[in-house]
């Protein structure tokens, strides 16, 4: 099939089998007990890789029937049939996902078994995804288990995306509250609730998007959305979050972290301007200060390193302050983007139940 083909081929299959679960066909939840068993291992987990991958692994044997798709999983071209065929599908249904687990857990693997799945975290969830995948393609001739086992991992799939969805972030009560005390609250949260360094870093960028709206000098503020997985130099980005004036130049550069900044991370960075011609312009970091500093000799709370100035800023300080400032309508706004944000299905339910704790919704 050619790419096109094939993404709508997986699209509509998908869409097929969740349609069938949602008019209450499927095996009945008492039979095939081994296999609910590993589903159980493989699916409401906060780690989406692995269930990602097992169901790359069966769209892509729905299209290559001929291959076993748990020692040639690479051929099936796994990061396309998730990126472009399950994935748009998924977000469609709201059910939690990450951007490519193929990529995550299994770039350029061929060979899915113990000695892939050892290890890596949790090791349980990468072996039930091994042992899914070995079922579904020892059976595949069975085309009445084949499609059993099918629909036994979207029925399961399903009902978490139903308990994950059964954890809205509900708006927190704003008339009487002092925005400073909001402000502290929204700062805990970001830093308690990382998410990898999602959370801090989207908590940070609705504050300056926010801050610089309504200003004619700026451009709506970049980086925001942006994942926060992949190193500014591999993402084409000049920081985490930028800021571009209307004459197309670049305004602050801003990195926020929750990790020790070090002399390499200041090489990092400093490499990234050079490969992605950045202007020599100072560069913000915003984190968690005295400590993520601890090893670095900051001048007033500067420092250059190899001709490039660094300053440095607290997160809680940074927070705190962008949103007192906010006119009361922006602070709403901001309030209402980060919960659509925390609301998200990939976001964890620890998340979730953390901003209703932390917030006082």
């Amino acid at each position: 099939m050619k790419p096109a083909e094939r993404n709508e081929f997986v699209q509509t299959k998908l869409t097929e089998y969740i349609e069938r679960v949602s008019a209450g066909e499927g095996p009945a939840s008492d039979r095939y007990k081994s296999e609910r068993k590993v589903l159980e291992q493989l699916i409401p987990i906060q780690t989406d890789g692995f269930r990602g991958v097992t169901l790359t692994a069966i769209m892509g044997k729905l299209i290559r029937e001929d291959i076993n798709t748990g020692t040639e999983f690479d051929s099936i071209n796994p990061r396309g049939v998730f990126e472009q065929g399950i994935r748009p599908i998924l977000k469609a249904y709201r059910v939690p996902t990450g951007a490519s687990p193929p990529l995550n857990v299994a770039k350029n693997i061929q060979v899915l078994d113990e000695k892939w799945a050892e290890g890596r975290k949790p090791e349980g969830a990468a072996m039930a995804a091994v042992d899914y995948i070995r079922r579904i393609n020892r059976h595949w001739g069975d085309i009445a288990f084949r499609d059993d086992l099918i629909m036994m991992f979207v029925q399961r799939l399903m009902a978490y995306a139903e308990e994950v969805g059964s954890h809205d972030a509900a708006l927190p009560p704003l008339e009487g509250v002092p925005p400073i005390t909001l402000a502290l609250n929204l700062a805990e949260f970001a830093l308690r609730y990382q998410e990898g360094g999602s959370v801090p870093q989207f908590v940070v960028g609705a504050l300056l998007a926010a801050t610089r709206s309504g200003d004619a000098e700026y451009l709506p503020l970049e980086g925001v959305e942006a994942s926060v997985f992949g190193t500014n130099a591999t993402s084409n980005k000049p920081a985490d979050l930028w800021e571009r004036l209307t004459d197309g130049s670049l305004g602050n550069l801003y990195e926020v972290t929750c990790k020790s900044v070090d002399a390499a991370r200041l090489d990092a960075a400093v490499d990234s301007f050079a490969k992605l011609n950045v202007p020599n312009t100072a560069i913000t970091f915003v984190c968690r200060l005295p400590v993520d500093v601890a090893s670095l000799d900051l001048q007033n709370g500067a420092v250059i390193h190899r001709g490039v100035t660094f300053q440095f800023v607290d997160i809680r300080t940074f927070i705190s302050l962008l949103f007192s400032l906010l006119t009361a309508a922006k602070r709403q706004a901001v309030i209402e983007r980060i919960a659509e944000f925390v609301g998200d299905p990939s976001r964890q339910i620890r998340t979730k139940r953390g901003w209703t704790e932390t917030l006082g919704s």
